[in-house]
């Protein structure tokens, strides 16, 4: 028994001898593939932190910050993904004042795909942008720039007074400190003008605040003359080849890219983006400060014929700088110059639904009197097959024609590769498609093909454009949901009738209701068409 129990012992022993043994040789193996299957990947000194593969991968959480609320020994912290908020109003003005500048960043950024997208790469500047609400009274003084304390650098310092609550003016300023922030980060500050950019912060700004038209915040007047010297845009003509800039004035640098932006309908809005992503791409010579030559400091002085002034943003739609600025003087006159005036009857019982669907069609006859009269005869992209069978390349036409007046195309462009969806231009060309400023009213005729339109406004290949909206917002072609639903109401809500010998756009309302529209001479203000719209019964 004492013998058969010892072989017992024995052989536990020796299943336990391999079992450790097996597991060794195991975790060797495991380990030695690991090293091998490690030494295997190409490691890439440019991988963020410690992921040191080639393998594509998402933000993680090492890339962004783990608490979004903090107390430190400044104020209340709340971070967003590009905002370090401090304040010392407290947590909830520090997450208000946050998500604003977020909403703010990205309404910037939709207008800023037009000419860089690397504000798009999913990490670009995660916490780059630091921000302080100060109300601590040490502060006030008109020489106090705000607290400096170690390790603590703010980009954007906002004060409130003693007495004074956090309110619109202060939201201003940071929105337009964000929109600024956005082309520093980006690193394009030293390039694109300084005009472009104090423009583009206060437009955002004022956007932010709800929709509906921007008015400009400066008379006409005040582009005439700075003491006595011509002023062509916001610069003084010292010499014939030398101009001097004054210092920013915000109201006038938005006023120009208001109007580049939306003046005549949007007629310029495109060359604005091809004068920016120029600017980007080609950095010009930044302008040399000089000594003060007027009241206060900080004048620049421009050598030669550079192309940093507003009005150059023009030279394919004016003869000269002073034709541009008679353009910009009437706008600032009248900044509504291109928008159809809609008119009902007076004995008409209009309704908000009425309303909005006749406001949607009014977009529809402007864009219609923009591109012409469309007709089958569009040119399309075409694919190139390889010798596989696959798609190779898409190939633009080398005429994009969108309708014929005169034997003539109101829409050309050349065959270039550019960007997705935006056409290369040359700063001759001149504004895209007619406008109602400057081309004769065109009625609408029974072989109007409104599907042909649809494809015109969603094709990617075609020429930008730019309108203003229904609820007074800026409508670019890039705007894709809005140009999408644009187009599926021209091929399925809106028809082409006929009354009195005069074809019109009709639509219905959800009540059932049928309006019809269409555009007439205005004897009060030529360069505003009426549109006259008209409840249908049958």
């Amino acid at each position: 028994m004492n013998r058969e129990k010892a072989a017992n012992r024995k052989k536990a022993a020796r299943q336990r001898a391999v079992i450790r043994a097996s597991a060794v040789l195991a975790s060797l193996l495991f380990w030695l593939a690991s090293a091998a299957f490690a030494w295997s990947q190409d490691e890439r000194p440019g991988d963020y932190r410690s992921l040191q593969t080639s393998i594509a991968h998402e933000i993680d959480e090492i890339d962004l910050p783990r608490y979004d609320h903090r107390t430190s020994h400044i104020g209340q912290e709340y971070r967003t993904k590009h905002f370090v908020v401090t304040s010392m109003l407290g947590a909830e003005n520090a997450q208000s004042v946050g998500d604003e500048l977020e909403a703010t960043w990205e309404t910037a950024g939709r207008l800023a795909d037009h000419w860089m997208d690397e504000h798009r790469n999913p990490l670009f500047g995660i916490a780059a942008v630091s921000v302080l609400v100060d109300n601590d009274p040490r502060d006030q003084a008109p020489w106090a720039t705000g607290p400096g304390p170690t390790n603590f650098g703010v980009d954007v310092y906002v004060s409130v007074t003693g007495g004074e609550s956090f309110g619109t003016p202060q939201l201003e300023q940071l929105r337009r400190e964000a929109t600024k922030s956005l082309f520093r980060v980006a690193q394009v500050d030293q390039s694109v003008p300084e005009w472009v950019q104090e423009g583009m912060a206060v437009y955002v700004a004022r956007r932010r605040e709800g929709p509906g038209p921007v008015e400009p915040t400066v008379a006409a007047d005040t582009y005439e003359s700075v003491d006595g010297a011509s002023l062509i845009g916001n610069y003084i003509r010292e010499a014939p080849d030398r101009l001097i800039e004054p210092p920013v004035d915000a109201d006038a640098d938005s006023a120009w890219v208001e109007f580049l932006l939306e003046g005549e309908d949007g007629r310029y809005a495109a060359q604005l983006f091809d004068f920016i992503r120029a600017s980007v791409d080609a950095p010009q010579r930044q302008p040399q400060p000089t000594a003060a030559i007027g009241p206060g400091d900080g004048y620049l002085r421009l050598e030669g014929d550079m192309p940093w002034r507003p009005e150059a943003v023009l030279a394919g739609a004016a003869a000269s700088p002073d034709a541009a600025q008679r353009a910009f003087r009437r706008w600032l006159a009248d900044p509504h110059i291109g928008q159809p005036v809609l008119r009902w009857d007076e004995n008409e019982r209009v309704s908000d639904d009425d309303e909005r669907v006749a406001a949607e069609l009014v977009v529809a006859l402007k864009l219609i009197q923009r591109f012409g009269e469309p007709e089958s005869r569009s040119v399309y992209p075409s694919v190139v097959y390889g010798r596989s069978g696959g798609a190779a390349d898409i190939v633009r036409p080398a005429v994009n024609e969108f309708g014929v007046r005169d034997g003539r195309p109101n829409v050309a462009s050349t065959s270039t590769g550019a960007r997705a969806g935006y056409g290369t231009r040359t700063a001759s060309d001149g504004p895209r498609g007619s406008s109602l400023l400057t081309e004769e009213l065109r009625p609408l005729r029974q072989r109007t093909n409104l599907a042909e339109l649809a494809s015109r406004l969603c094709d990617p290949y075609a020429e930008p454009w730019a309108t203003i909206d229904a609820k007074g917002e800026l409508l670019l072609w890039t705007d894709r949901d809005r140009v999408d639903e644009l187009a599926l109401r021209l091929m399925n809500d809106y028809r082409v009738v006929q009354r009195d010998d005069v074809y019109r756009l009709a639509g219905r309302t959800p009540s059932g209701r049928t309006i019809e529209l269409w555009l007439t001479a205005n004897p009060d203000n030529p360069r505003r068409p009426l549109a006259r719209a008209e409840i249908s019964r049958p």
